[in-house]
């Protein structure tokens, strides 16, 4: 595979510009960004050497290990060692942002209602377009997902944050990228604040219930039907959180008995 500096002696569309006033390492991180940006630099291209990049950007090797450094941290570039390593551009990757995302919701201290509220915006929008979008094998994801809920409260499991995994599904199934980078960061926000909660056995069995009603809607590609029963299930997940919420708030007000 040829690297992008053997590119750009033939290609010059790829080529980079030496550094001028910004610092260095960020105007090396916004170039490479607008490349990748702009389909000039694909996933897998290999990037020059460090020592390379030093001398196209004419700056020092610092600088370029931060800039390096910084794109591998921002999910665009995988930085392999050894033989047969380099830089290379990352498939899309929305860790980082998911990760990110998740610690603005920790830091903001939202609650299951605010998670709630937007859920209502966006879980029966992303069912409908499921309906309308979703293929076979999100089909397939969607009931392997309901079958493993099932098998858990079958056996009385405790939860975890695969419980979770049928709204993911559904978010996928929508094709809507941006949709499922919000749905699995909320999820895993979600759990977290509700994880601890044991839900009796007829709650459980409603949320299945409520699960398989919207698969059968996707599944006849049914957007309005879908749609309406994700809204049903969301607002009915939030009564079941207030009472949860209530009662462990009653219980953390009790004197002590001993």
């Amino acid at each position: 595979m040829k690297s992008v500096f053997e590119n750009t002696i033939m290609d010059a569309k790829i080529s980079f510009e030496p550094l001028r006033n910004e610092r260095a390492f960020e105007s090396i991180v916004k170039q490479i960004r607008q490349r990748i940006y702009s389909k000039r630099l694909k996933p897998g291209d290999k990037l020059p050497t460090e020592r390379e990049l030093a001398r196209i950007f004419n700056t020092s090797r610092v600088s370029v290990r931060s800039a390096l450094l910084n794109l591998e941290q921002s999910g665009l570039l995988d930085i392999k060692k050894g033989a047969g390593g380099g830089f290379f551009i990352r498939e899309l990757d929305f860790g980082p942002v998911r990760d990110s995302l998740s610690d603005l919701l920790k830091l903001s201290k939202a609650s299951v209602g605010d998670l709630t509220e937007v859920r209502i915006v966006i879980e029966p929008q992303a069912a409908a377009l499921a309906a309308r979008r979703g293929t076979s094998t999100d089909l397939a994801k969607i009931e392997t997902a309901i079958l493993n809920f099932q098998e858990k409260i079958g056996e009385n499991l405790p939860p975890d944050p695969s419980d979770l995994n049928f709204h993911v599904c559904v978010a996928e199934a929508s094709k809507n990228p941006v949709i499922v980078l919000i749905m699995r960061s909320l999820m895993e926000f979600l759990f977290q604040a509700i994880g601890s909660y044991l839900l009796a056995s007829n709650a459980n069995q409603k949320i299945l219930d409520q699960h398989e009603r919207i698969l059968e809607a996707i599944r006849r590609k049914d957007p309005e039907h879908a749609q309406a029963s994700m809204l049903t299930h969301v607002r009915a997940m939030r009564t079941l959180f207030r009472k949860y919420e209530t009662r462990l708030n009653r219980n953390a007000k009790k004197p002590d008995q001993r």
